[in-house]
């Protein structure tokens, strides 16, 4: 599924995070995340979103990041990626995920 977004809007997704073997939610008690937008674009910069734990047991995150921020992302489909560091140091990454970025509404 490509999420649809526009440049220039304030950028704010929670959802929970399953494991893609067993389909069950994913315990991420004392987690840490880096959430990594990257365009299309092999050379474009990595952007990145504000992420955050919002309940642990239920494996709930939330993807943030300003309007101001996101009105100089680039048109275009980018990946986002999510790196999960768990409280003994354990890195997990998750599949990548895709976004439609479309451009900036002016006015």
């Amino acid at each position: 599924m490509t999420l649809r977004f526009k440049a220039g809007d304030t950028f704010d997704f929670a959802g929970e995070v399953r494991d893609d073997v067993t389909g069950l939610v994913f315990n991420l008690t004392g987690y840490t995340i880096v959430a990594k937008v990257r365009p299309q674009s092999a050379w474009a910069t990595p952007l990145s979103l504000t992420a955050s734990v919002v309940d642990g047991p239920l494996g709930l995150i939330r993807l943030q990041q300003t309007a101001a921020t996101t009105a100089n992302w680039p048109s275009g489909q980018a990946a986002i990626d999510l790196r999960f560091t768990s409280p003994g140091g354990e890195v997990t990454t998750t599949t990548t995920q895709y976004i439609e970025i479309g451009a900036a509404v002016s006015g």
